[in-house]
């Protein structure tokens, strides 16, 4: 899993490897629709950033490894 924050070139080079993103709160407008994408075409994760804490992400981070 790639934790990033949704800029084009981090979410393009996950996808080229084929590893799911989490995306952790964009830190600019424009980068909203790309993190959205990413969920809507389940692609990867991208939790409001009120939810984005350490303990959230080692959870996704868990049910990504050992569930798959």
């Amino acid at each position: 899993m790639f934790i990033t924050h949704g800029g084009m070139g981090s979410v393009m080079e996950a996808l080229a490897h084929g590893v799911p993103l989490l995306v952790t709160g964009p830190q600019t407008a424009e980068r909203r629709p790309d993190a959205d994408l990413v969920k809507d075409l389940r692609l990867g994760t991208h939790p409001p950033r009120e939810q984005a804490t350490a303990d959230a992400v080692e959870r996704t981070l868990h049910q990504r490894i050992f569930t798959t």
